[in-house]
């Protein structure tokens, strides 16, 4: 299942997700720091292809989990459709690590 908001920039008819599926900002910055990791774990596990167990704060993209430049613009569409954010791609330089990934995030979610 894709997101509503990535089905529609897609143009994609069928999708089954719809808004209400989809988890609101406002409810998000209700979330507790255990809840929001939780699901930036869930989106990273989907996207790289890696275990729950592999994504730990201190793990490196490239050399713990194996991502290249195209597997973090996925993630990072992900993340935007998952959290309701937008990252712009001038704040991920630097950005090496899951936990910097996710600081990033929970900053958005301020």
């Amino acid at each position: 299942m894709i997101g509503w908001k990535r089905a529609e920039r897609l143009g994609r008819a069928d999708a089954t997700a719809s808004p209400e599926t989809n988890i609101h900002k406002g409810k998000l910055q209700e979330m507790d720091d255990a809840q929001a990791f939780e699901q930036f774990k869930q989106c990273t596990v989907k996207v790289l292809g890696v275990s729950p167990e592999q994504v730990t704060m201190e793990a490196s993209f490239a050399e713990d989990l194996d991502a290249d430049s195209l597997d973090i613009v996925e993630l990072v569409m992900e993340l935007e459709d998952s959290f309701g954010i937008k990252v712009e791609e001038s704040e991920l330089e630097g950005v090496d690590t899951v936990g910097a990934a996710y600081k990033l995030v929970k900053g958005k979610l301020a």
